[in-house]
Order: C-alpha cells, then sequence, then structure tokens
C-alpha cells in the first residue's frame, strides 16, 4: 500500500492471508529480480514465529504447512528453495535473481 513499510506489509499480508495477528517479524532477506523485459521485482523476506494453527482459506492460493522435507519435492520457481534455505538456518540474505529475454534463469 502507498506509504507503508516492508514491515508493516510483512504484518498486513500475515494478517490478510492467514487471519494471524503477528506483532514482531525479522527481515531475513532480500530477492531483487531482473530481466531485460518488463520484469522487474524487489521481495523483502521476513521471519515470523508462530503457533501452529489450521490454516485458513485463502483467495490467493492454498495455504498449507510443509516440513521443510516437503519443501525439496514440491513444484516452486528456483529462487524459492535458496529462499527457504536461508529462513532454516536463519542467514541474512541479498539474493539477486537475473532473468534472459525469456525469463529464463541465467543466475542467482
Amino acid at each position: 500500500d502507498p506509504h507503508e513499510s516492508p514491515t508493516d506489509t510483512a504484518l498486513r499480508e500475515i494478517y490478510e492471508e492467514s487471519g494471524r495477528v503477528v506483532s514482531v517479524v525479522k527481515l531475513l532477506g532480500v530477492l531483487v529480480e531482473t530481466s531485460p523485459i518488463d520484469y522487474n521485482w524487489t521481495s523483502f523476506v521476513f521471519l515470523a514465529e508462530v503457533p501452529y494453527f489450521e490454516p485458513p482459506f485463502c483467495d490467493e492460493g492454498k495455504l498449507v504447512w510443509l516440513t521443510i522435507k516437503e519443501l525439496e519435492n514440491i513444484s516452486t520457481p528456483p529462487t524459492t528453495l535458496p529462499i527457504f534455505n536461508a529462513l532454516v538456518q536463519r542467514q541474512y540474505f541479498i539474493f539477486e535473481a537475473i532473468y534472459d529475454g525469456e525469463l529464463q534463469l541465467q543466475s542467482l
């Protein structure tokens, strides 16, 4: 939203998609994706500790809990597993993903 900080955005998105109010999030990293066509994106990745709850309906996709092992077996964009690995290790990261004109990842 206009004039919203990345932290405020994370808190709002958690609430909108899960129905949970979280008061503390930790910035864990940044992913910047660029290409020579009209695709340029910056994502701020936050970590929040929450107790288990039954995932509610989400109109942006199916919200589910996954184990770390299950993450390795689902279809995700090539930038996802490095982010998940950093999250698990609690390591701060800055990833720069460079795509070609067909949106094929060239480097990360």
